[in-house]
């Protein structure tokens, strides 16, 4: 009779061997140099965004010089699942074709279509290139990656329906207008101070407002962009060492300003090009999601450059083995200790080994038990 209790335990021993061998097999594969997610897809651009030649990269230690491969090592980061935070799905999964029915008609899962770029059906001959190979700093991915949409609490549409922000009142008429609209007519107009400027409103008439009375509340109000959103100024409130990114958006001189001013004297972070609306950094931020959906909000900006990833495959030890220029999105490497591998919960493939080996133990616990539970019935 006890021959028959031994499936109770082969099985599940059989099931955990197997499960903690395709663990180990997966593991083999991994790369073996920590870094940040997105300083890994800068240092592949930088380096001219190669399909099949290998590309150098600094570890996150700041040091240890590693090499990776566009297929082994940045591809996965647009076709897994969770490698950027839990629950958020991989990039393909919107952006899946060079078709109409992908999310801004983007194919993020080969190389051909990341180098296409976005509505390349729509705009054939100008598609949007989000990657410029050899310049990771002015390619669209990159922000994309990074920045989160302000101001903080902005909900995620993938309908895009909020994109400009909400319907506000502006004008002596009170004319109706999108709130990024207004702003971009402001700076189009060359972003006077106290000159009226001409917007046009949901009603498809031209109508005028001022910086004073109709763009500034848009940066000191709480709420008038989403419910429960702080106003702009509550965090960035003066040319400050204090005020997030020494930003200052109470005010026409704090905003003409911009970022990092103190930090950078010598080239602040223009966040408004008078007259260039499309090419002004604060659109973007008002804007544009920040990619993957999901991504959680953190003020710190310790997560600006993803979780912890292993790719590649370590070429020195020591920066001075091997000559090369880190990539400019590696200017502040972070410190492996800092983020441990299991505690990042992107890193690819960093907690397989706790819940595989947890999942073999159940199984054979309670294999076991069926087994006691049996026997005991049996000999009673």
């Amino acid at each position: 009779m006890r021959r028959l209790y031994l499936p109770f335990i082969l099985v599940p021993l059989a099931v955990t061997v197997l499960l903690l061998l395709t663990n180990l097999s997966v593991l083999a594969d991994q790369g073996e140099c920590e870094v940040r997610a997105v300083n890994l897809i800068g240092a592949w651009v930088d380096a001219g965004a190669s399909k099949d030649e290998p590309f150098e990269f600094t570890a996150a230690d700041g040091e240890t010089k590693c090499q990776g491969t566009f297929a082994e090592d940045i591809l996965p980061l647009f076709t897994q699942e969770n490698v950027w935070a839990p629950n958020t799905p991989a990039c393909k999964s919107c952006h899946f074709a060079v078709d109409k029915n992908s999310a801004h008609e983007l194919d993020l899962s080969s190389y051909e279509g990341i180098m296409t770029g976005a509505d390349s059906l729509s705009n054939p001959d100008n598609p949007v290139k989000i990657v410029v190979p050899g310049d990771w700093k002015n390619s669209k991915l990159r922000s994309r990656l990074r920045d989160n949409r302000m101001p903080p609490g902005m909900p995620f549409d993938v309908t895009e329906a909020n994109r400009d922000g909400p319907v506000v009142k502006a004008g002596k008429d009170q004319a109706e207008v999108r709130a990024v609209n207004l702003i971009g007519a402001w700076v189009d107009a060359g972003a006077p101070k106290d000159e009226p400027f001409t917007f046009v409103g949901e009603d498809g008439k031209e109508h005028q407002a001022t910086f004073q009375e109709d763009v500034l509340r848009l940066f000191t109000e709480d709420n008038i962009w989403a419910k429960n959103t702080a106003s702009c100024k509550s965090c960035h409130f003066a040319v400050d060492k204090n005020s997030a990114h020494e930003l200052d958006l109470s005010s026409y001189e704090g905003i003409m300003t911009g970022a990092d001013s103190l930090s950078n004297p010598d080239n602040p972070v223009k966040i408004v090009v008078p007259g260039d609306w499309k090419n002004s950094k604060l659109r973007s931020r008002l804007r544009d999601n920040r990619m993957p959906p999901g991504m959680p909000f953190d003020v710190t900006e310790a997560n600006r450059d993803g979780p912890v990833v292993h790719a590649g495959r370590r070429v020195s030890a020591t920066p001075q083995a091997v000559e090369t220029k880190p990539a400019e999105s590696q200017e502040k490497p972070a410190a492996p200790e800092a983020v441990k591998p299991a505690e990042a919960p992107g890193s690819r493939l960093s907690e397989l080994p706790v819940v595989v080996g947890g999942t073999g133990l159940v199984v054979l616990a309670l294999g076991l038990a069926i087994w006691a539970v049996t026997r005991h019935k049996t000999t009673a």
